[in-house]
């Protein structure tokens, strides 16, 4: 009898260990070992802030599911679950979500390798049902305008940690390193979404609230290319060239 209740305890003790883990999170490497902790700081709540370039996306395989991404041999598609063309083949989704109107310049890279990718499709203000759970980003009404980036399936390269409490540790899956090139914008709002196919049905599924990233801009420009000098710096620039040149001529002479 000890033994069967001993076994019961380890199976949901494993169980409870499973799903402590969401099947998909967004997050912030601490540069520790561990994950930048999800806080409330004025109308943004439960997110992990950054200023940074690099965040973290993890995508987990629960028990019987086949492919975590986009659509699976002749099973369903995004277009299946009601969004438009745009979505047809596409793999897990990044959802970047920005002030609405506002102009400028996101881009992300998934892993070391490989070119920054463009948002596959532009959504304006109205159309946020996209996103799983209707998500509205810091807590805030509809004013925003939504970026969709494909950043590929979920492979199964070993345990994936909750990023709010790494020591819990799920099945297996994989943790995707993305880097932005951000300019022009305050803030940008991360989520992602995914198809999880199973032998006989496919989900959409989305992570949680309490599992997103916010980046805030603080300064400093967060791009992969040489800063574009203002154009005050290049006049200054011309005008000093130009006053060496005609001093060398004078001493020419």
């Amino acid at each position: 009898m000890k033994k069967i209740v001993l076994l019961i305890s380890l199976v949901l003790v494993w169980a409870g260990q499973v799903w402590a883990v969401p099947v998909l999170q967004v997050g912030v490497p601490d540069g520790d070992g561990g994950y930048v902790d999800y806080t409330t700081s004025g109308d943004d709540s439960n997110t992990a802030f950054t200023s940074g370039n690099t965040f973290s996306v993890a995508g987990l395989y629960a028990n019987g599911v086949v492919n975590l991404g986009g659509q699976y041999g002749s099973g369903s598609d995004w277009t299946n679950f009601g969004l438009p063309s745009y979505f047809a083949g596409k793999r897990a989704v990044l959802i970047a979500t920005v002030s609405e109107g506002v102009s400028g310049t996101l881009q992300v890279k998934v892993g070391n390798t490989g070119s920054f990718l463009d948002p596959f499709y532009k959504a304006l203000v109205d159309e946020n049902d996209y996103f799983v759970d209707n998500h509205f980003p810091l807590n805030k009404e509809k004013i925003y305008d939504f970026f969709y980036f494909d950043i590929g399936d979920f492979a199964q390269l070993g345990t994936v940690p909750n990023f709010a409490a790494p020591t819990d540790v799920g099945s297996s899956g994989e943790v995707k390193i993305l880097t932005l090139n951000i300019t022009g914008f305050d803030w940008v709002h991360f989520d992602v979404m995914a198809l999880e196919t199973y032998s006989n049905d496919t989900k959409k599924v989305g992570n949680p609230g309490s599992h997103d990233v916010t980046w805030k801009y603080d300064g400093t420009v967060v791009s992969t290319g040489d800063p574009v000098p203002e154009p005050g710096t290049i006049i200054l620039v011309g005008v000093g060239l130009v006053g060496v040149a005609v001093y060398r001529r004078r001493q020419g002479k």
